[in-house]
């Protein structure tokens, strides 16, 4: 598509659409700043990315685009463009689930707890332990395990697992990608791992979780965890 006039046209039969990739000015000079807004408003779990030229004088500032809603931003003519373009796109995908995962998650955690979920949330492949988040975060790992039973909540690693577990449900749900592949996007030692783990904490298979809901699984089996450590 030339314009974001014929993308408006378009838009209301859009059904799912995994990302976008706009130019920050279409062929007539329309910026894509509404465009941006109103996929971030209709469409939250579609990823944005905006693919720039060297020079567009005539399109809002960057900031604008990410306030927007845009998550990720690539330049024309900087070396391996098309690769950049491939992580950009990866990047603002996992960005963006986050964000789906942590909506309904913050619910159910204190206030004080929803800055370790968020970082789990966004990088869990590599923030598997409660040692690597106390040093994302730069606090000991005693301040977490202080933070979780001031709050009457789990202790950390087990908060670390259930984020880790909604985001493996929201990509059961979102996509068709096979336990193994999810297993080792998030960091997982393997499949079998990721399998033990969702039995364990939600008792319920991997297909169970695809076809029932994804991270609605998921966060119904830490609602119901969550009950258990309250007085009766």
């Amino acid at each position: 598509m030339n314009t974001f006039d014929e993308l408006d046209r378009v838009l209301p039969a859009l059904v799912r659409c995994e990302a976008m990739v706009l130019a920050p000015v279409d062929s007539r000079g329309r910026d894509a700043l509404a465009t941006v807004e109103r996929l971030a408003r209709e469409w939250p779990d579609t990823a944005i990315v905006v693919f720039s030229p060297t020079r567009t004088e005539a399109a809002p500032s960057f900031r604008h685009f990410a306030l927007a809603g845009a998550q990720q931003f690539v330049f024309e003519g900087m070396h391996n463009t098309a690769a950049l373009l491939a992580q950009a796109v990866e990047n603002a995908q996992r960005e963006c689930a986050a964000d789906a995962v942590f909506r309904p998650l913050s619910a159910l955690l204190p206030v004080s707890l929803q800055s370790i979920a968020q970082l789990v949330l966004g990088r869990p492949d590599t923030l598997t332990s409660v040692a690597a988040v106390a040093s994302a975060l730069g606090v000991h790992r005693k301040t977490l395990v202080n933070r979780c039973a001031r709050d009457g909540f789990v202790q950390p690693g087990e908060l670390i697992m259930w984020c880790r577990l909604a985001m493996v449900g929201h990509q059961l749900a979102r996509t068709g990608s096979t336990v193994e592949a999810i297993a080792l996007t998030y960091g997982f030692p393997s499949h079998t791992a990721l399998r033990n783990a969702l039995k364990r904490y939600t008792g319920c298979r991997a297909t169970e979780i695809r076809s029932a809901g994804g991270v609605s699984v998921v966060l119904h089996a830490l609602e119901e965890r969550l009950r258990t450590l309250r007085p009766t």
